[in-house]
């Protein structure tokens, strides 16, 4: 059984140093692999104009970026425990409202949000308990017509960066606590939650050299396996994608 208070604590002092976990697993992608990422969660989520969107576990708000890019009018609000990425989030040039807390405990009014992103966050709680304990906030949050879409890592993809191949520190970083889904728990864990689970879809399933060469063009074939080819994306995927909406 996980420590989660010390695990967690572990990580939010890691994520404090001048280069956090997120921001350094950027710097060592491409543009392309993000740009990919981030579309999937903002078509899945169905973002329409003026709507209140949440970013859960945001690091420095690069999704909030992206939102606030499509000249929307959303209003943003990210949560995360670390404050050194909200500080780098208020430096950005648009509007957003940073919120400093642990996503245990949000501080936040039921029914207050039309969309909620959970992406690559819900990994890092070592307890299925808890996991599940938050995605039950994240439904009392939404409002009724309301959408969540979280990413994961897909075990399949990501199985040799823990050492049994399912749970535990990363083996290059064991600061970081990381939690490998398969497309059966994680759906298991959004329904005992009592969330609906629209789809399970894979994505980023083109590696990063392929990408690099690729570009524009690469960004789009990856789009379309993931929407025409689920169970190639399940297989593929370097993510998985869950949508899901209030029952």
């Amino acid at each position: 059984m996980w420590n989660m208070k010390e695990t967690q604590e572990r990580e939010r002092r890691f994520r404090e140093k001048d280069t956090p976990f997120g921001e350094f697993t950027v710097k060592t992608k491409t543009k392309w692999w993000n740009i990919i990422h981030l579309r999937n969660v903002y078509d899945f989520l169905g973002i329409k104009k003026c709507e209140y969107v949440l970013d859960l576990g945001c690091s420095d708000g690069r999704f909030l970026e992206y939102v606030n890019a499509k000249k929307n009018g959303c209003v943003l609000f990210g949560l995360d425990f670390a404050r050194n990425p909200l500080k780098r989030l208020l430096t950005k040039n648009f509007r957003s409202y940073p919120v400093c807390a642990d996503m245990c405990r949000m501080p936040f009014k039921g029914g207050s949000f039309d969309r909620v992103a959970v992406i690559q966050a819900l990994q890092q709680i070592p307890s299925r308990e808890e996991r599940i304990s938050i995605l039950k906030n994240v439904g009392n949050l939404m409002k009724e017509r309301g959408s969540l879409v979280l990413t994961v890592l897909n075990q399949k993809s990501w199985c040799n960066l823990v050492e049994n191949g399912k749970e535990g520190p990363l083996v290059t970083s064991p600061d970081i606590y990381e939690y490998l889904y398969d497309p059966c728990d994680l759906r298991e864990e959004i329904e005992a939650a009592g969330l609906a689970v629209l789809a399970v879809k894979g994505i980023n399933n083109i590696p990063v050299r392929y990408l690099k060469k690729t570009g524009y063009f690469g960004v789009f074939f990856d789009l379309m396996i993931s929407r025409l080819f689920t169970g190639v994306s399940l297989k593929r995927g370097r993510y998985l994608l869950a949508i899901c909406r209030k029952k």
